[in-house]
């Protein structure tokens, strides 16, 4: 596996080591999105299992990409933005942070500031998660769309969570604006 990662990560290497010898002191970052395990071996997965009872985290190669992170650590990036690849785990109100198993499999493997994305609506949920699981950051979108001030509420005090709901149409939308806002 650290082979392939390395392999895989060879290009984006080179370019943060250009970035930071052209640059000195600016700080780099990445955005990476984990990627599912492949057909193969999601079968193997699912041999004499009820694939109705797996968690779809399951199906992530998760592992192999906190690799890839400590990979780009060690080529002096400075910070990475973790999150999946738009999958149903994303969708529905009980999405609260859902790719923080991503985001903890990568924590295992590096130590630079990591930013979790991905259904990340529950104020509580994510001081739990700073807290307790190094993650230092929260990735924003679909939340802000639907509620641009919200993190203005979350800092008055109204710790409810965002009014998302997770459901996508915002993407559908000519400058993804929110059908129920």
């Amino acid at each position: 596996m650290a082979a392939a990662s390395r392999g895989r990560t060879r290009l984006i290497r080179e370019i943060i080591a250009d970035i930071k010898r052209t640059l000195p002191g600016f700080p780099v970052g990445a955005k990476f999105s984990f990627y599912s395990i492949s057909n193969q071996e999601a079968l193997a997965l699912m041999q004499g299992r009820d694939e109705e009872k797996i968690p779809e985290i399951e199906f992530y190669a998760a592992e192999e990409c906190a690799e890839i992170c400590r990979l780009l650590q060690d080529s002096g990036l400075d910070f990475i933005e973790i999150l999946g690849d738009h999958s149903s785990l994303e969708r529905g109100a009980a999405a609260s942070s859902c790719y923080l198993a991503l985001a903890q499999a990568a924590r295992r493997r590096c130590t630079l500031p990591i930013i979790l994305t991905g259904g990340n609506s529950d104020p509580a949920e994510m001081n739990r998660i700073l807290q307790n699981d190094g993650i230092e950051f929260f990735g924003l979108s679909r939340e802000l769309i639907r509620e641009p001030n919200l993190p203005s509420r979350w800092a008055s005090g109204d710790l409810t969570r965002a009014a998302c709901i997770h459901c996508d149409g915002c993407y559908e939308t000519p400058g993804h604006v929110c059908r129920f806002a």
